[in-house]
């Protein structure tokens, strides 16, 4: 694997399985947004985070499905 593809693979696996859910207004999205944020400052000083209103959803249960060679998974 490639340089650009195991980095893609750590972005992924941060937000996807270390930060978790990330519905709005909720805390995982906060996290994933100071994240990528932390991420984004190595390369230039010109990031910041926008603050506005939304309502936090609350979600008791989700399920992700992947359609792979045309098979939903």
């Amino acid at each position: 694997m490639n340089n650009i593809s195991l980095n893609l693979e750590k972005h992924v696996r941060a937000l996807s399985e270390e930060i978790g859910v990330r519905l709005a207004g909720s805390a995982g999205e906060r996290q994933a947004a100071e994240y990528l944020r932390d991420e984004c400052l190595k390369y230039t000083p010109h990031v910041t985070i926008e603050e506005f209103p939304v309502n936090e959803r609350c979600v008791i249960s989700q399920k992700l499905e992947v359609k792979i060679n045309g098979a939903w998974q």
